[in-house]
């Protein structure tokens, strides 16, 4: 199974993810039945292996979690087609891996 190492956004706001893009990331949330999770940003190159994997499920590494989750949605910027945002359903309770 596919495993992505994700880190916690410590700002939010339209400011800091575009800070965060500059850096080469891309801004996101983990979710599950009404209840946000994690509020993330992710490497791009991350994102797009994502986008090109086969797989439905993979997990998150957020700190010392791991998330079973499901890619739901992304949104991509009209003119020049990159992720700006990523939306992921966590399948289940996250474990920790010490």
């Amino acid at each position: 199974m596919l495993r992505i190492e994700a880190e916690i956004r410590q700002k939010l706001g339209k400011e800091d993810a575009k800070k965060i893009r500059k850096q080469g990331y891309v801004t996101g949330i983990i979710y599950a039945r009404g209840k946000v999770y994690e509020q993330l940003k992710l490497k791009l190159a991350d994102l797009n292996s994502i986008l090109k994997n086969q797989n439905d499920v993979f997990e998150i590494k957020v700190s010392n979690k791991v998330y079973k989750v499901k890619l739901k949605g992304v949104q991509i910027h009209p003119v020049t087609d990159k992720p700006l945002h990523f939306d992921f359903y966590a399948l289940e309770e996250p474990y920790s891996e010490n």
